[in-house]
């Protein structure tokens, strides 16, 4: 049974803030390319979330903690972090692959 999919606000902030990022570093188009294609994978996340490996970041949780990693070409870049609920999943945040990781107090 294929689970619904909640994206957080702090992780929608992070794909703005990115998408941001490549547009002013970028071009237009690659931004939303990027935002786009991104924003598909994390909508696919829900058909295999198992396959996405535990976040390095996990054991600093009380639950467990995922990582969808994702790059435009074959060079992951980003990553969104999710954890499945028994009715749920949700995704946390965006962060890029040269970023901290995430804390509880940021989730």
């Amino acid at each position: 049974m294929r689970l619904p999919l909640v994206i957080m606000p702090t992780a929608e902030e992070g794909l703005l803030r990115n998408a941001r990022f490549w547009e002013t570093n970028y071009s237009l188009d690659e931004a939303e390319r990027w935002y786009t294609t991104f924003s598909r994978a994390i909508e696919a996340i829900p058909d295999h979330p198992l396959q996405h490996p535990v976040a390095r970041a996990n054991d600093a949780f009380p639950f467990e903690l995922r990582a969808l990693h994702f790059g435009i070409s074959s060079f992951p870049t980003h990553r969104a972090l999710f954890t499945i609920r028994p009715d749920v999943i949700v995704v946390l945040a965006i962060r890029g692959a040269a970023e901290q990781d995430a804390t509880v107090e940021e989730l």
